[in-house]
């Protein structure tokens, strides 16, 4: 399989290199963190000055650094004799060291140690942790292949035929190794669900009812695009004769939330100006996941558009909510710099109801910042009333 540049990361990494802080690379196992990590690595190799320390606690060879004391002998190892040299460090999923932070933040106050870091949970990064690093550290989320991305391994064919595939397979770089061998990518992606939740979930949480667990997690599957919150959970439990506290079931979603795999995003008031905690919608962090995990089907397809352009949205550094005015709801309210745009998704504005519905939420909104409408409709009127319509796989190549 070829491997792809990951630009769009490297660019976000660019910024912090040869700044006093540490850069930590984060995100879902097997989103392609270890390959961009070997990316950056090649390109800071071009000075040529440069010493590059590297560990790698995949790697069998360094079983042995299990402690934040190992990691600071064989670093302080490396670096001896090295003077005022400039050096870079990086180390791909570190939290397999026990209280790294430890060393880190000695090694961090060198002005000539550039770090350069990965992690698969955010459990890495604990009130205490936080506290001890301080200001010297910033994260750098890693999301599945965008569609752009995805189209990089396929130029030849259509984007239609392209985008099809993105639906069904996700954007997880290791299922072009089965060229589309729809069982083969299913095994695949089932492997690494089955590694985060035993490695970063059931083991870290020390999860006794695993089957509760994984009930939960197929009820945020099959409710991706709805409003979901603790209470909903323990009421479909209870319907199928299982008790639990929402306090348990907050805590579950919250373990899937640190392993990456599923997002969170909470309503906003757009006529109060204000979050609201309660009745959050959840996201899944591959859309491959989903295909493979939901019980639902055409009826999640609306579903899956949504967390698509969710991703695409994340991937694209916006920050998202869910919007609510008045009575009406917006699919998101994206937010980056200054721009601020309101997006709804539908699979199709065929049906009269849905155009209503879609554009009318919209219309409402008294302001002048961005309203797009994005279906599966191949052609479709571009602008009504100032609301913009965009085919979603157009939407995905363009907007930035």
């Amino acid at each position: 399989m070829k491997e792809i540049r990951r630009t769009l990361y490297l660019e976000r990494i660019k910024r912090y290199l040869d700044k006093p802080i540490i850069k930590v690379i984060i995100g879902m196992r097997r989103v392609g963190k270890s390959t961009l990590l070997k990316q950056i690595i090649r390109d800071v190799k071009r000075n040529k000055n440069a010493k590059i320390i590297y560990i790698n606690k995949e790697d069998i060879k360094f079983d042995f650094m299990t402690t934040y004391t190992e990691l600071n002998k064989f670093i302080k190892e490396q670096i001896k004799n090295q003077g005022n040299r400039k050096i870079y460090l990086f180390i791909d999923e570190i939290q397999r060291i026990k209280h790294w932070e430890k060393a880190i933040v000695s090694f961090a106050l060198k002005k000539n140690i550039d770090i350069i870091i990965t992690g698969s949970t955010s459990a890495m990064f604990s009130s205490e942790l936080s506290t001890l690093l301080g200001g010297r550290y910033i994260e750098i989320p890693i999301y599945a292949l965008s569609f752009n991305e995805f189209l990089s391994f396929k130029k030849t064919a259509s984007v239609e035929s392209m985008f099809s595939d993105f639906i069904k397979y996700g954007g997880l770089p290791g299922i072009h190794y089965f060229e589309n061998d729809e069982e083969s990518v299913k095994q695949y992606i089932e492997s690494i669900y089955n590694t985060i939740v035993l490695k970063d979930i059931i083991e870290r949480h020390r999860i006794k009812n695993v089957v509760l667990l994984e009930r939960i997690f197929n009820f945020a599957i099959d409710n991706i695009g709805n409003f979901t919150s603790a209470r909903s959970i323990v009421r479909f439990l209870k319907s199928q004769n299982i008790k639990i506290g929402t306090d348990t079931v907050l805590n579950y979603l919250k373990y899937f939330q640190m392993g990456y795999l599923l997002h969170k995003t909470n309503r906003y008031d757009i006529e109060g100006k204000k979050v609201m905690e309660i009745n959050s919608k959840y996201y899944v962090a591959d859309i491959g996941l989903a295909n493979i995990f939901s019980n639902k089907h055409i009826k999640g397809m609306s579903g899956l558009l949504e967390n698509i352009v969710y991703l695409h949205l994340r991937t694209m550094e916006y920050k998202v909510w869910v919007g609510r005015y008045k009575n009406n709801e917006i699919d998101f309210i994206a937010e980056k710099g200054k721009r601020k745009v309101y997006i709804q998704v539908t699979l199709s504005l065929v049906n009269e109801k849905a155009r209503e519905r879609e554009y009318a939420s919209l219309l409402k909104i008294n302001d002048n910042y961005e309203k797009i409408v994005l279906s599966m409709d191949p052609i479709w009127q571009s602008d009504y009333k100032g609301i913009l319509w965009q085919y979603i796989p157009n939407f995905l190549l363009e907007f930035k």
